[in-house]
């Protein structure tokens, strides 16, 4: 075989391997950077104006209801096992929520009349309500309910027509791929420009698990996020228990975490179900002990799915949105972790401009496996602010 030879067979290989690259990015469903960080999803009734409009406000709320509560920042850091600092900033900063959900669906009663008031409310949150940096999204009722044709098709349609927010759409229930099509087809006729809703899938019945790479490539090109329903999921599974530990629901999330890494999206964790919320039949002694037991429960699962690679956590109330939040970014590691990370990406672009592909830095190699992990840290600090844009910048973040 003489250099010709040689050289033929490189460009054929050349030309394949440039295919099969765009083949792998077509795959991937392409977010946008907005969407890349979804760490809470705030859902709300479609039902309830007033609560909607609470919800877009975030985490202003919190401390007016910690203090009706009864409960201290000092007491309520230690139940979440996180630094009081953490928790006061959070206070202080009153931050509007990543994700706001306009839940059409279960927390809807099965009444016409209800749900079309609750249609009316959902336009008109997401047409006047200003979402700013926040994703506003609309889940409809499923496929098998009478109203999920109205729900969809008015609330989608008046919205974009008005020209209101619509980021996205929650679909519950999905079982096929089939479903899947029939819903893209449809926003695609709602829309004003291709693409311009996004879908965020509800995973929570045995048939989606089992047709996961199914559904996500039905979706693919719309697709926003995987969000576990555990409940449902529980009760399609036959457990006895809905259990946020129960080892069933924990392989459930290791499905959604492999199958959303796949296309380059998040995948969600479902909601904690101990609201802290005042008990009237309880002293007060009695309701902050609930209360601040509610808070912690919320702190744990939201640890337990982050150590699962979940991406963010449902969350149905102003103080679980707090705490999910608090959480996700105390896992950080705070100022010094962050300086860390930054130190040890600067250290390895050091090494690759220096003609390295691996170099020892503090007792520990780094190479490009360790800095696409460092960096996927330090995305995430940078969402919360922690990382100034200049520095996210020169890094390539």
């Amino acid at each position: 075989m003489d250099e010709g030879d040689r050289e033929r067979i490189l460009d054929s290989f050349e030309r394949d391997r440039a295919a099969l690259l765009a083949a792998a990015r077509a795959r991937e469903a392409g977010l946008p950077a907005r969407w890349l960080h979804q760490p809470s999803h705030f859902t709300v009734p479609a039902s309830d104006s007033d609560r909607i409009r609470k919800a877009a406000g975030g985490l202003a709320p919190c401390r007016r209801l910690l203090e009706r509560l009864g409960l201290a920042p000092a007491e309520v850091a230690a139940a979440l096992e996180v630094e009081q600092a953490l928790l006061d900033e959070a206070l202080a900063g009153g931050a509007p929520p990543p994700v706001v959900i306009v839940d059409g669906e279960d927390a809807t009663a099965l009444d016409p009349a209800v749900q079309a008031r609750a249609r009316a409310a959902a336009v008109e949150a997401l047409c006047e309500v200003d979402w700013g940096r926040t994703l506003a999204l609309y889940m409809p009722s499923g496929l098998e309910l009478d109203a999920c044709a109205r729900d969809l098709v008015d609330v989608v349609g008046a919205t974009l027509c008005r020209g209101g927010r619509l980021d996205g759409v929650v679909w519950p229930k999905a079982r096929h791929e089939d479903e899947l099509r029939l819903l893209d087809r449809t926003l695609a006729a709602l829309e004003s420009a291709p693409g311009q809703v996004r879908v965020v899938l509800m995973v929570e019945s045995a048939a989606a698990l089992a047709r996961l790479p199914a559904l996500t490539e039905a979706l693919r090109p719309r697709l926003g996020a995987l969000v576990l329903g555990l409940v449902d999921l529980a009760s399609d599974l036959g457990l006895p228990e809905a259990r946020q530990d129960h080892p069933a629901l924990d392989a459930a999330r290791v499905q959604l975490v492999q199958a959303a890494a796949a296309v380059g999206v998040p995948a969600i964790d479902a909601m904690t179900f101990d609201y802290p919320v005042r008990d009237p039949a309880l002293d007060d002694a009695a309701n902050r002990a609930r209360a601040l037991a509610a808070l912690a429960t919320c702190a744990r699962d939201a640890r337990r799915g982050a150590a699962l690679g979940m991406a963010g956590k449902w969350v149905g109330h102003p103080l679980q949105l707090l705490v999910n939040e608090v959480v996700r970014r105390a896992a950080l590691g705070g100022p010094a972790r962050v300086e860390r990370d930054l130190a040890e990406a600067r250290a390895y672009a050091d090494a690759v401009r220096a003609g390295r592909g691996a170099v020892a830095w503090q007792g520990r190699m780094l190479d490009r496996a360790t800095d696409r992990h460092v960096r996927v840290r330090l995305r995430a600090a940078l969402a919360y602010g922690l990382v100034a844009p200049d520095v996210a910048a020169a890094l390539e973040l």
